[in-house]
């Protein structure tokens, strides 16, 4: 996995429940998550990454540019 893919799985990750925050790529799988005292929902992690991708990876793109930026400046000073 490129440094760009595993900063974008870090954001989704974020996102996850605390006791799933740490889950890697290759053990995504269904969730159940809380809707209500008496509901819930489930949710596929995997579908879940796999539709917001590259969305991520956007983001990514944007994090790097950024770093790339901020270490310019720290060489020019």
């Amino acid at each position: 996995m490129s440094y760009r893919e595993r900063i974008a799985f870090a954001m989704f990750r974020s996102g996850l429940p605390k006791h799933e925050a740490n889950t890697q790529l290759e053990e995504l799988r269904k969730i159940e998550e809380p809707v209500s005292e008496n509901m819930g929902d489930e949710i596929d992690l995997s579908v879940d990454w796999a539709l917001n991708k590259w969305s991520y990876l956007k983001l990514a793109d944007a994090a790097l540019l950024e770093l790339g930026v901020l270490i310019e400046e720290a060489r020019r000073s």
